[in-house]
């Protein structure tokens, strides 16, 4: 199998602006089995790797990492990077990052350490998007393309946080979409939900706040105080019937409820918000 090495570097060896994050190269590599991609050197720059298909062996000082399809693997900047297809071949997507911040970003979205992280599929979009930024060498395609690199980490960590809790509980985009639907009707409720999806509540409680987390209760309030919060600011509707709209039985509860979520009244918030 022939190899393919299609890469786009930025042409300066630093960032040229002071942004906490830099993109600095990106590219997409497909390799046949048993095929060495890169000798062992060390990088003064992050590193991320996602893997398409087949199996990546990255080595260094951490010993031999093997990465396979939709995980994402991350060398941290000064680190020695080595790596290399596996039996099946690789098929993978990668970029490299600098500026001050980004092994801290690295770090916060919870992508550091020895081991892949199973992420679901590679964005390809977004790599393509970066792809192009990185060949536009003016200043404004540099920050664009700051702003794709960030989107990238925020993407692998969110296919982090939900690609165990979707293989357990295939219902989860549904019982999303229901919240959104059904925020208005006082008597929808979690526990009613649950029946319906035919899952013990408890067991979508916990399913839900792994993939999201916080409790579907509180995810279903925090919809209808953004619903609340919209109608306070957009109509002229009293604050008992804007209390109905959202789902609250109870315009008593649903003031005591905004103000604890808010530090607020929800009169205060409209007027304040309208001066």
């Amino acid at each position: 199998m022939t190899s393919v090495r299609r890469n786009q570097f930025r042409t300066s060896r630093e960032p040229r602006l002071a942004t906490p994050l830099g993109a600095r190269s990106v590219g997409y590599y497909e390799f046949g089995p048993n095929q060495r991609i890169d000798r062992a050197a060390v990088k003064p720059f992050v590193e991320l790797s996602w893997c398409q298909a087949g199996t990546i062996l990255f080595g260094g000082g951490r010993g031999v990492v093997q990465v396979t399809a939709n995980q994402v693997f991350v060398y941290p900047s000064g680190s020695t990077q080595s790596a290399s297809s596996g039996r099946e071949g690789a098929r993978y997507f990668w970029y490299t990052m600098d500026g001050p911040l980004a092994d801290a970003m690295v770090a916060s979205f919870g992508l550091a350490g020895s081991s892949p992280k199973d992420a679901g599929p590679p964005p390809v979009d977004l790599f393509d998007r970066l792809t192009g930024e990185l060949q536009d060498v003016s200043l404004p395609a540099e920050v664009a393309a700051a702003q794709t690199a960030f989107a990238i980490l925020s993407r692998a960590a969110h296919g982090c946080q939900l690609s165990a809790a979707e293989l357990e509980f295939p219902g989860e985009a549904d019982a999303r979409d229901q919240m959104s639907r059904r925020l208005a009707d006082p008597d929808f409720s979690i526990r009613g939900l649950a029946r319906e999806m035919g899952v013990h509540r408890s067991l979508l409680s916990r399913r839900f706040r792994r993939a999201h987390g916080m409790p579907p209760k509180k995810y279903l309030m925090s919809l209808r105080m953004q619903r609340a919060m919209s109608l306070l600011l957009d109509s002229d509707n009293l604050v008992r019937d804007i209390a109905y709209q959202s789902g609250f039985a109870d315009p008593n509860y649903f003031a005591r409820a905004f103000r604890r979520e808010t530090g607020q009244s929800p009169e205060q918030f409209r007027q304040n918000w309208r001066r």
